[in-house]
């Protein structure tokens, strides 16, 4: 019974990245043209993975937050069903007539889709959807049959990815805390999955309603809730000034996506790092610098060196780089900062001296 699917499908829990050839391995097998994951929970953005073939507009449709107003995940929950089903025989005319997953899988070739809801222990529920090409109709009994063979050991494999992830999160804060840095997982919606006792302490870092963080500074806070989305939609870093009060200095929020293959339908995480702004004379750490924007050594080195209050000839001089050369790094590194002028850098980059990393 499709034991190597099976094998591959537990594989997949400590592997991330190895979803979307399983699922596409599980569709062509069903008779499938595509295939899907879905982590869903609530009103948060859902996380997910895909096939090739609906990948980009399974992303254009979640980024649309056209699955805020889709019924397809209330009426199969709605059918309390162990198993695949036929999404069209959940839904009324009426809803299949509103519905924005007909168009949208119309307009890539696709059509019949079969589906089913997992629900986790953590109250989360895993949504596996499988469609066939619009001149293929429906799927044959077998096809169901088949996926619902596999749907426990997915749902298995599912749990444990789920669970890995939140423990890699939790070790991603012990981390930060050890280099003397507050800092937190967050979520989907900004939901902060785990944060280290130093951040719990901040003041400007407060509790907020549904499990989101909020900074104390409105419109900083606003700046966060935009930046959090940026890092979910685009993987996009930014950094985030607070004013200081009597009794604290200024501090910067860095909000950075998990990158990689760690950044996948278990894992889609936002990483926020709380660093207190520093003296003038205070130079940014080469390894830290790297690790917080995703700098290549040489663009730390030239960070660095703009920070300690070269000019960027003099920085280009000081690593040996022709002053055009220096320009593109400087262009990089700004990027990746999410600033758009050097002094903004250099500003920010103060702040980035929190921990001293051997």
């Amino acid at each position: 019974m499709h034991e190597d699917l099976i094998d591959r499908a537990y594989e997949a829990a400590f592997f991330p990245e190895l979803w979307p050839p399983i699922l596409e391995e599980i569709g062509a097998r069903s008779g499938s043209a595509s295939g899907a994951l879905q982590i869903l929970k609530g009103g948060q953005s859902p996380l997910w993975t895909a096939t090739d073939t609906v990948r980009d507009a399974l992303g254009d449709y979640i980024a649309r937050g056209q699955w805020r107003t889709c019924e397809r995940p209330r009426a199969i929950a709605a059918q309390d069903l162990a198993g695949f089903v036929h999404t069209v025989d959940c839904l009324t005319p009426a809803q299949i007539a509103r519905d924005p997953v007909v168009a949208i899988l119309e307009r890539i070739g696709l059509g019949a889709q079969l589906a089913t809801l997992i629900p986790m222990p953590t109250g989360e529920m895993v949504g596996l959807t499988f469609e066939r090409r619009l001149d293929q109709g429906r799927h044959p009994p077998d096809a169901v049959a088949m996926l619902d063979g596999l749907r426990p050991h997915l749902a298995r494999a599912a749990l444990i990815a789920a669970r890995l992830g939140l423990e890699r999160a939790r070790a991603a804060v012990t981390t930060l805390e050890a280099l003397g840095l507050p800092g937190a997982v967050l979520g989907p919606g900004g939901r902060a999955l785990t944060t280290n006792g130093l951040l719990d302490r901040l003041p400007e870092v407060l509790p907020a309603a549904h499990g989101r963080l909020m900074l104390a500074h409105p419109p900083a806070d606003a700046l966060l809730r935009e930046a959090v989305e940026s890092a979910e939609r685009a993987q996009a870093s930014r950094s985030i000034p607070l004013p200081g009060a009597e009794e604290r200095g200024p501090t910067i929020a860095h909000v950075m996506p998990v990158r990689g293959a760690a950044h996948d339908v278990f894992g889609g995480t936002t990483l926020l790092v709380v660093t207190p702004v520093g003296p003038d004379e205070n130079v940014p750490n080469l390894t830290l610098l790297r690790g917080l924007f995703d700098l290549t050594a040489k663009e730390a080195r030239l960070a660095a060196a703009l920070a300690s209050g070269r000019s960027l000839k003099e920085a280009a001089v000081a690593e040996s780089l022709r002053l055009s050369t220096a320009r593109s790094y400087l262009e990089a590194v700004l990027r990746k900062t999410g600033t758009h002028q050097q002094s903004q850098l250099v500003a920010l980059l103060k702040g980035s001296r929190a921990a001293d990393v051997p």
